[in-house]
């Protein structure tokens, strides 16, 4: 989806859901909401980034994942 989105876009920011844990904890919970909180965090630059990996990086590894899946 990442590499889709770039192509229409100069910058796409992929959060980490780990660190949005508090959005899911809230007590008024709808996608609207939620959508004001996220759109307030990127206001602020206040996102919590991941790293992504170069497409190419991203090839090599996705193989290997499969095969680590596949032998586990």
């Amino acid at each position: 989806m990442y590499d889709i989105v770039i192509q229409y876009f100069d910058k796409a920011t992929v959060a980490s859901p780990i660190m949005f844990s508090y959005i899911s904890k809230a007590k008024n919970k709808n996608d609207r909401v939620d959508a004001n909180k996220l759109g307030d965090l990127l206001k602020v630059h206040m996102i919590p980034e991941t790293y992504m990996l170069p497409p190419k990086a991203r090839q090599v590894r996705e193989p290997l994942r499969y095969r680590n899946w596949f032998i586990a």
